[in-house]
């Protein structure tokens, strides 16, 4: 009590934007798609985030798209301006907005009214990351734009829905991820993900939905290998009854497995234990302001 704050560190910073955004609808089936907008900070001037879509539809089953955007992200307050002189000291020099730049291709089929797929092709860069840089001479540390990262996989998703409200929708993701600087795998980012989502009518007005999440390992920021996590879940939800009600039951994480989460960089451990089984019960209520009667 009675000592000096810590930190004590007064800024008005103004900040302006705008978009636009149109589109183009060319012969031979196909659409542009094209829109920006543009940020102004005090601190940091100007920056531009644009997006282009070329759409090609030769038939009314299949889509063929290709993607380009850009966008940023500016620094925080912490990162900008937190000192204590004991951790962490001010940055050397004003920090720039991290940026990344995204490509994908993306393919849509219809192989039956009730049956799609979606298979895509992705590219990620990322330039200027905001990392922490130590001082080998006094240990503490200080923000940095140090960091370049690319991502490159691809996607594929298979969704059915029948109009009994039988559904189904798996999905597989392959991500490639490097540090452009050190040249290596990067942390926390797994290579193999999968998702099983399936929703099946029990009674007239209830159904049973089933959700299974994979993800393969990791390397924590230790450099220790987290292993590969598998994890089930539950839900017996109604559709509205007496009038609005509604009512859900829902057990996560069902086989009650041990499974870990990578930690990030302010951490001592490498990963973390995350929640055995689990349970929520929810009761909800939708008032009926605005709503038409058949009558009228």
């Amino acid at each position: 009590l009675g000592s000096a704050p810590a930190v004590d560190d007064h800024r008005t910073p103004t900040r302006a934007a705008t978009f636009a955004e149109g589109e183009l609808k060319l012969p031979a089936h196909l659409t542009i798609h094209a829109g920006g907008r543009m940020d102004w900070y005090s601190i940091y001037g100007v920056s531009l985030s644009p997006r282009v879509a070329l759409v090609y539809e030769p038939t009314s089953k299949t889509t063929l798209k290709y993607v380009f955007g850009r966008a940023f992200r500016a620094p925080n307050a912490y990162e900008s301006y937190y000192v204590d002189n004991v951790v962490i000291v001010a940055p050397t020099v004003t920090l720039k907005p991290e940026t990344i730049t995204s490509q994908e291709v993306i393919l849509e089929h219809a192989f039956r009214p009730w049956l799609h797929i979606t298979t895509e092709a992705f590219n990620n860069n990322l330039d200027n990351l905001i990392d922490q840089d130590p001082d080998p001479v006094s240990g503490l540390t200080h923000f940095v734009n140090s960091g370049r990262d690319h991502g490159r996989g691809i996607e594929a998703e298979l969704d059915a829905q029948r109009t009994s409200g039988l559904a189904a929708r798996v999905s597989y993701t392959f991500a490639h991820a490097m540090d452009d600087v050190q040249e290596t795998f990067l942390q926390n980012s797994p290579m193999h993900t999968g998702k099983l989502n399936l929703t099946v009518p029990v009674v007239h007005r209830a159904f049973a939905g089933i959700e299974m999440l994979y993800s393969s390992s990791q390397t924590s920021y230790l450099e220790t290998r987290v292993p590969p996590s598998f994890l089930a879940n539950v839900t017996l939800s109604s559709k509205p009854v007496w009038g609005g009600w509604e009512f859900s039951a829902s057990c996560y994480n069902v086989l009650d497995r041990h499974w870990f989460s990578p930690a990030g960089p302010g951490f001592r451990q490498a990963a973390l234990a995350q929640d055995g089984r689990g349970y929520r019960f929810k009761a909800s209520y939708r008032l009926p302001f605005g709503e038409k009667h058949p009558s009228q």
